[in-house]
Formats: structure tokens, C-alpha cells, sequence
């Protein structure tokens, strides 16, 4: 099976396991970490600090951090779903590459840093180490079947959910603009409507999705 049909065949899965109850909100949480992670790493990059990372159940984190001014707390704010586009952006470009090891270890080191510093909810920790568990038995076997249809899964799975998630934040800025996530902070920094910065989420990850077509599916 070739790499162009694999793509296709995981995003459909990718469309539906997240769609399934428990196992699909279990699996949705890849993408979350990578969201919140990309606020405290912005928060480390910009002088600021970080707290504490919560991961829910029902797919939604929070990232607790501190800013030294007005303009850090913009650019943190924006950076969750920024990163989550760019993240699904590089695990595709290492798809393309043949670098299917490399996205399972990226996936075990990016999950050790926020264990190791961030993460201090229960639900957080046991999702956190269930999820190195399962990716690290895969890589320490070396099951080469396994890591290619695991990268190819969880890259789909970061895609899918970069767009879902940026959609939902569009639907409640338009809906319930005090309550829109990302959107109302960045409405409050910057008194630019949470509507305006929900559809900007958006528009963004659709335009990721279409590079990433254009880039490495088509190309």
C-alpha cells in the first residue's frame, strides 16, 4: 500500500476513532498536549513561567502561566492552536521522509518533558504514562509494521483534531464570546473581537491542512 493511500486511509480512521466514546477522547488528547504544551514553551520562550498543565477527559487542557507583559501574553495565548497546525505540519513533512521512528520519539520525548515538569492532574499523569507506555513498548520492540501505521495514526489524529478543535473554538466565540478558550483571552489583550480571533484559528488550520495536501500528499 502506498504512502499517498495510507494518508487517506488514516485520516478517515483518524475521523472516526475520535468520534467513538472513552477510546476516541483518549486518543483526541494527543493533540491537546501538543496545544498546551506549545503555550508553555512559548511561555519558557518569552521570559514567562509555567505552573502547572492540566489534561481533561473530554479532550480540553489548561496550561497555567505567568507573563512579564501585555505583548508575551498575546503571543502565548495564540501560540496553542498555532502549535498544534505547525506540529501536524512537521509530523506529515517527517511522513514523507520515511521517519516514522522519529515521530514515535518526538511523541515519548514531548510526553516525558510534560510529565517531568508540567503535568499535576490525575487524569494528566495517567493518560501521560499510558500513552508512553503504549508508544515506547512499540519503539523498544521494534515492530516496524507497528511504528509505521502508529506514526501515520497519530499524525492523522494531531491533523484532524488541529482543524476540529479550531472549528469548536469558532463555534463558541460566535456562540459564547466570554467563554471561547484561547479566543476570549486574546479578546481580552487585545479588545480585537473573540469572533474575530476564532475565525483567525481556523482559517489558519484549514490553510496548515492545505499545505500539508499540497506539500506532502499531492506533491
Amino acid at each position: 500500500m502506498n504512502h499517498v493511500t495510507l494518508i487517506y486511509i488514516y485520516l478517515v480512521i483518524a475521523l472516526l476513532i475520535t468520534n467513538i466514546p472513552i477510546v476516541g477522547k483518549y486518543m483526541a488528547v494527543a493533540n491537546t498536549i501538543i496545544h498546551e504544551a506549545s503555550h508553555c514553551l512559548s511561555a519558557l520562550l518569552f521570559s514567562g513561567k509555567v505552573h502547572s498543565m492540566s489534561l481533561f477527559s473530554d479532550t480540553s487542557g489548561e496550561a497555567r502561566v505567568s507573563t512579564r507583559n501585555w505583548m508575551s501574553r498575546i503571543l502565548i495565548s495564540y501560540a496553542g492552536y498555532s502549535g498544534s497546525s505547525l506540529a501536524a505540519i512537521g509530523l506529515y513533512f517527517a511522513l514523507s521522509k520515511a521517519r516514522y521512528e522519529l515521530i514515535l520519539i518526538s511523541f515519548i520525548v514531548l510526553l516525558l518533558v510534560c510529565l517531568l515538569f508540567w503535568i499535576r492532574n490525575i487524569y494528566g499523569l495517567i493518560w501521560v504514562i499510558s500513552f508512553i507506555c503504549i508508544i515506547g513498548f512499540i519503539v523498544y520492540k521494534d515492530f516496524g509494521i507497528l511504528i509505521l501505521h502508529a506514526s501515520f495514526l497519530l499524525s492523522a489524529i494531531v491533523l484532524a483534531q488541529s482543524v476540529s478543535s479550531s472549528f469548536i473554538v469558532l463555534k463558541l466565540s460566535i456562540r459564547d464570546s466570554k467563554n471561547a478558550g484561547d479566543a476570549t483571552n486574546l479578546a481580552n489583550a487585545t479588545y480585537i473581537p473573540a469572533q474575530i480571533w476564532g475565525w483567525l484559528f481556523f482559517v489558519q488550520s484549514l490553510y496548515a491542512a492545505y499545505y500539508i495536501f499540497v506539500h506532502f500528499v499531492t506533491h
